[in-house]
């Protein structure tokens, strides 16, 4: 069997994300689990951080791979953070209605402070995995994002109300579109030089 060959076996292991997602919505729906009890963050990043990406490396070519283990963790960060930002402009709401995010768990600063910790830690990491030899050096591309990240950050540390918040919101998910994008460009580019012998 060809290792490109899509079986549903392997297929099962990307669409493992599913019981993740299912159970953080119906734990929002319900009013009770995952999501109301601040472990929505961890099932995100799981779900739509590693397993999908590592995942759809490996219904392609079954095996462990540290390069998509090394490029699902700045994209778990930022897939993160659109969340956790929701959950910032949500505050007010959730902590009437006792849903324990993170936010509310912990105070809205600290919201507002782990999204510069998961923005931040995006270049971060995609940086220490280069110098690790886990990513190749184009995916240092990534920092041609960095200004939208920074003003992103500046502009949600210094945020008092919901609008701000959900433009935020909207920002994130711009970064975490480009950001990906650069990174993926990145991996291509550095692997058709290797396949070249340059």
């Amino acid at each position: 069997m060809s290792a490109w060959t899509v079986t549903p076996k392997r297929a099962a292991i990307v669409d493992s994300e599913s019981p993740f997602c299912a159970t953080y919505v119906r734990g929002v729906l319900r009013g009770v689990g995952v999501a109301t009890r601040g472990l929505g963050d961890l099932l995100v990043y799981i779900a739509m951080g590693f397993l999908m990406t590592w995942g759809a490396y490996y219904v392609q070519i079954p095996r462990w791979s540290w390069l998509a283990f090394a490029a699902s963790v700045p994209v778990g960060f930022l897939v993160t953070a659109i969340l956790n930002m929701n959950n910032v402009r949500d505050y007010q709401d959730d902590l009437a209605v006792h849903k324990l995010t993170l936010p509310v768990r912990l105070g809205q600063v600290f919201g507002k402070r782990f999204h510069a910790f998961l923005l931040l830690g995006s270049y971060i990491a995609v940086t220490l995995f280069v110098v690790l030899r886990l990513l190749p050096l184009f995916s240092l591309a990534v920092w041609l994002t960095f200004p939208l990240a920074f003003s992103n950050v500046r502009s949600v540390l210094t945020a008092t109300d919901r609008k701000a918040f959900a433009t935020g919101i909207k920002r994130t998910a711009t970064l975490h579109l480009q950001f990906g994008v650069a990174l993926a460009l990145g991996i291509v580019v550095s692997m058709l030089l290797k396949s070249n012998g340059v």
